[in-house]
């Protein structure tokens, strides 16, 4: 990556390349309200390329190949098949609501930049909406996301990657939605 670039073209190329490259981590999402009391932790599993994306938590397993969100809870053993909007998907995948997010936000580096890490803050370009801010870490060389915090009015979403990387052969997500799909013909 060259130093010259700007917060907003560093955050353009990670989603870009997000888009072409399939990145595989495991992830802890802490949700807390403003003052960090009331603490809700899930841990999981995420794998995206561009909009489609398979991901695990709790009893959960979500596969979304573009059109149909594939929702497997393996408590009840109850599949659930939609057509999420652009909005829904959004909210089941960090990653996607955060590149939402980057055409109402302003791009800034943080003041503290930690050695081989990447901050950039996303700050609104509009105030008083819900979200007053979204911070990204990434990996200073290889862009990989090492976290994503949300600070909204009311909460705070504090998103950790961990064993991230790319792959360059094709999505997983395609094996888990086919996967899914195949269980739906199996049960009926």
């Amino acid at each position: 990556m060259l130093s010259a670039q700007t917060a907003d073209e560093i955050v353009r190329h990670f989603f870009g390349k997000i888009e072409h490259e399939t990145f595989v981590g495991k992830f802890s999402a802490t949700i807390t309200d403003t003052k960090g009391l009331n603490p809700m932790t899930q841990q999981g599993f995420i794998e995206i390329r561009g909009d489609i994306f398979h991901a695990r938590l709790w009893e959960m397993e979500l596969a979304f190949d573009g059109v149909t969100l594939a929702t497997y809870n393996s408590d009840a053993n109850e599949l659930t098949l939609s057509e999420p909007s652009t909005e829904e998907i959004q909210q089941e995948n960090p990653l996607l609501f955060a590149k939402a997010m980057v055409e109402l936000y302003d791009a800034r580096f943080a003041a503290q930049q930690p050695q081989g890490i990447t901050i950039i803050e996303l700050i609104p370009k509009i105030a008083g909406s819900g979200i007053q801010g979204i911070t990204i870490q990434l990996g200073k060389t290889d862009l990989l996301p090492q976290r994503i915090s949300v600070k909204e009015t009311n909460s705070h979403t504090n998103i950790i990657f961990q064993d991230q990387k790319k792959r360059t052969v094709s999505c997983f997500c395609d094996f888990a939605f086919r996967t899914i799909k195949n269980f739906i013909r199996v049960s009926r």
